[in-house]
């Protein structure tokens, strides 16, 4: 085409130029040094190649900084790993690693499984307590009353620094764990048996961020075991290092 308007260019815009005025021409957008009364600049006007066919529009990928120490970022069915500023790894989409996304993002933060299948499957997360229409499990209570004895040190740590913001705040978290377990357990503080929508609901997500380490296990030992360090599972869901920064 760039070959047939350099023979006869001339020829060919005296006939467009009879089509449009000057000023819808120079209105058209064109590309950068290209006249606007051109053949080329109305083709690249309209959307058009030098072949006069339709551009193929990709999409747009987010590039990932060349100086990030780390990475956990989805691109397209993909993700582009990087830990500690090694060699990046490209690995295909899966739910497990979504759901490490997701925990990456609320560094610290407590999810639970169903939170967690709630944000990958693109549906809003409720502000709600701890309290839920179910029954508490053995793993469940264990997990809570050991998240209560690391309560009661933080408590006691922030009433010896006279910090009475931050002990009141913990005291609170306590009390709510306290009710829970109360309202929630059965006769004496005893587990009930685990309803089924929630014990598939806690595999699932155990299973699917499990086999995405594994995944990564393959390519990056280290990644990996630093994953499975600092990543709690359980009733609670939680990436434990709050210090990392994340590309996401």
């Amino acid at each position: 085409m760039y070959e047939v308007h350099k023979r006869h260019g001339e020829g060919v815009d005296r006939a467009i130029t009879a089509l449009f005025d000057t000023e819808t021409l120079r209105a058209l957008r064109r590309p950068s040094g290209i006249p606007a009364d051109s053949l080329p600049a109305l083709l690249g006007a309209r959307g058009l190649g030098a072949s006069g066919c339709p551009q193929q529009q990709e999409e747009a990928l987010e590039i990932v900084p060349a100086d990030a120490e780390h990475v956990f970022r989805r691109q397209g069915q993909n993700w582009t790993l990087k830990y500690r500023g090694g060699k990046p790894l490209i690995m295909k989409h899966t739910k497990g690693l979504n759901y490490i996304s997701f925990l990456l993002r609320h560094a610290g933060e407590e999810l639970t499984a169903f939170a967690l299948i709630d944000l990958d499957e693109g549906r809003e997360v409720g502000q709600h307590s701890l309290s839920t229409s179910f029954s508490i499990d053995e793993e469940t209570l264990s997990s809570v009353r050991s998240k209560m004895q690391e309560l009661q040190a933080d408590l006691a740590q922030a009433t010896e620094y006279c910090d009475f913001t931050e002990a009141d705040r913990i005291r609170a978290q306590i009390e709510e764990l306290q009710d829970y377990v109360s309202r929630e357990a059965g006769l004496g503080g005893r587990a009930r048996r685990e309803p089924p929508d929630r014990k598939k609901a806690r595999s699932s997500v155990y299973n699917a961020i499990t086999r995405a380490i594994r995944a990564v296990r393959k390519e990056h030992p280290a990644f990996a075991d630093y994953l499975k360090l600092q990543i709690q599972t359980g009733f609670f869901l939680q990436y434990r290092d709050t210090n990392t920064h994340w590309v996401l």
